[in-house]
């Protein structure tokens, strides 16, 4: 296949005297195997954007909504197969490409990947985000110390290496608290804990686990109220807004998300004050441009911020913006992580919300019917199984695990919520 690391062939050299005009092109730096796919890489594809996609493994999108689009990619040597995409490094395959001086911009799909793409636009010249501020993102405890330094609003935390610390910071704050790997997404590895023997009991079960990407743990302060995300861009260094994503979450002591809505009204000078706080990280860490997504918990002295993403919402939410804005939010992605100029939309055109349903129960699933219903239900956009019959499912820890997923449309937040939990309704789960 072309592209394989360590094998991709060097286009050819044109002939002496000749200058051919380079194309510009955006790498994408992984996808997402469920959700919101690969649409967004198709959408590129299609609009002349001219993607490069980088992946340690192509097959692993197989059945994923816009896969298609990599035997196009694959075909004109624009999809490269790479040992890691995990380090500060331009992969050895894009760099034997011959493609890195034709690079203008990097998507990167999840925090995991933010490393490596910083080091791709910094060795493409482009000023967009670099290695230090990919560096702060993907640490929590480094977000928490810039946040210090700047003097916005915090939060009580602390370094997570014993269970005798996190019993003591547990005690120190004198309320519930919430351990957590630094390098985690999606909640995984998230646990609320309300006393300080329930502390120490969270942090012997995490420190015994397997950390997602070796991460470290730390501890936080519990804030006690809504978490919401603020989407938007940096378009020249400047956050542009495009709304608030709101959430529904499953018991603790785990953080589940199970549902959003957008936009999701706020109180007066809530919104001023979130994007105010993330102008000032933006400054701070020097991005120019790009998606953000950053978390705030809503608490009763004002937003407090949770998490700093530079990269696309997750889940389903990037499909959900492309319908709401009328198909402009992809456009917006592309012109955002390419320094190129953008008129933004003056606000979106519906209500979108999305919902996943997990199990309840542990066993085997022995049923799942009533999709097609969901999928008739008006409003409704998708319906996607993700559970298969005959596999194990439980009750969730995080966001993995989920029987079905759906997304919808509607002329305001509650009324697309509503929509789905109707559609939802009309699904039959059984399990042995």
């Amino acid at each position: 296949m072309p592209g394989v690391e360590g094998g991709s062939p060097v286009p050819a050299s044109p002939a002496p005297g000749i200058t051919t005009p380079r194309t510009p092109l955006v790498v994408f730096v992984e996808g997402a195997a469920t959700g919101s796919g690969l649409r967004l890489l198709a959408y590129a594809e299609a609009t002349g954007a001219n993607p490069v996609f980088l992946t340690t493994d192509a097959g692993k999108y197989q059945g994923a909504p816009g896969h298609e689009v990599l035997d196009v990619l694959a075909r004109h040597g624009r999809l490269i197969l790479c040992a890691s995409l995990d380090e500060p490094v331009v992969p050895p395959a894009l760099a034997s490409s011959g493609l890195l001086p034709e690079v203008v911009g990097v998507i990167c799909a999840a925090d995991r990947f933010l490393l490596t793409g910083a080091a791709i636009a910094q060795a493409a010249g482009t000023d967009l985000f670099d290695v230090h501020a990919a560096q702060v993102i993907r640490d929590k405890r480094r977000m928490r110390e810039l946040l210090d330094r700047l003097g916005i609003r915090n939060i009580a935390w602390a370094d997570a290496d014993s269970a005798r610390a996190a019993h003591d910071f547990a005690e120190r704050v004198a309320g519930p608290v919430v351990l957590k790997n630094v390098r985690g997404s999606g909640s995984q590895q998230v646990l609320y804990a309300s006393t300080p023997a329930e502390a120490s009991a969270a942090y012997d079960a995490l420190a015994q686990e397997d950390r997602y990407l070796a991460g470290e743990l730390m501890l936080e302060e519990f804030v006690n109220g809504p978490l919401v995300s603020l989407e938007g861009f940096v378009l020249d260094g400047r956050f542009a807004s495009l709304g608030v994503t709101d959430r529904e979450f499953g018991a603790l002591p785990f953080f589940v998300e199970v549902g959003w809505t957008f936009p999701a009204p706020q109180p007066e000078g809530v919104g001023r004050q979130m994007e105010e706080t993330v102008q000032r990280v933006v400054d701070a860490l020097g991005i120019r441009g790009g998606p953000l997504h950053v978390e705030f918990m809503l608490s009763a002295d004002g937003p407090v911020l949770v998490d700093f993403n530079a990269r696309l919402p997750g889940g389903l939410i990037t499909p959900m913006l492309q319908e709401v804005y009328e198909g402009r939010y992809y456009e917006l992605v592309l012109a955002s992580s390419t320094g190129n100029p953008v008129r933004l939309p003056s606000g979106p055109c519906r209500h979108g919300a999305i919902r996943k349903v997990f199990p309840s129960s542990s066993g085997t699933l022995t049923g799942l019917t009533g999709l097609d219903l969901a999928a008739a239900t008006p409003g409704v956009r998708e319906v996607t199984g993700v559970a298969s019959t005959g596999t194990a499912v439980a009750p969730p820890r995080d966001y993995r695990g989920s029987l079905f997923h759906l997304w919808g449309v509607g002329d305001s937040a509650a009324h697309a919520r509503q929509t789905l939990l109707d559609a939802a309704a009309t699904v039959t789960v059984e399990i042995s």
